[in-house]
């Protein structure tokens, strides 16, 4: 798997090696509407192995009517005013503090806290088992109302998600 996050600037040796690595690639990564495009475009081969999936610095701030989009969001999450809404977003992965995440969750939840927390991602590729291993746990937790798996989201809905929230949360362990 490569995730190339740019294919513009650079050395002018880049140039030439991003292409082989990309040809090697089983799958790959896109961290933006501009890498996808250039991939697809310049290397039409290689369009049925690219996934895009926003980084943080990537997904679009609130949009227009933001205060409407956000009541709309936590209204279809069942967010009420007095429901704090949390949100992690990223790849599940070793080292990413699912784990503490999930144990805080458990300690909020214990203290009658209402709250919601959003898992907004999927697997990392190779952490698949990791990952349903993590919603498993929130299961035995008894955190299934509390916890929601989302999985993979497009740029637009990442923002609107993360617009709606109280609180983003960064747990790493490394």
């Amino acid at each position: 798997v490569v995730t190339p996050h740019t294919l513009v600037g650079g050395y002018g040796l880049a140039t030439f090696l991003a292409p082989l690595l990309l040809a090697g690639a089983r799958r790959i990564i896109c961290p933006n509407p501009e890498v996808t495009s250039l991939i697809t475009r310049y290397l039409p081969p290689l369009r049925p192995r690219v996934r895009e999936i926003p980084i943080g610095s990537a997904v679009p701030g609130p949009p227009e009517g933001s205060d409407r989009v956000r009541q709309a969001v936590r209204e279809e999450l069942g967010a009420g005013a007095g429901t704090v809404l949390v949100a992690h977003f990223g790849f599940a992965r070793p080292g990413k503090g699912i784990e503490t995440l999930l144990e805080a969750a458990r300690r909020l939840h214990a203290m009658g806290t209402r709250y919601l927390l959003l898992m907004i991602g999927g697997a990392w590729p190779g952490a698949e088992a990791q990952y349903e291993d993590l919603k498993a746990r929130s299961r035995a937790l008894g955190l299934t109302v509390r916890v929601r798996w989302l999985g993979h989201a497009d740029r637009a809905r990442v923002g609107a998600l993360l617009g709606a929230c109280d609180a983003y949360v960064i747990p790493y362990d490394d």
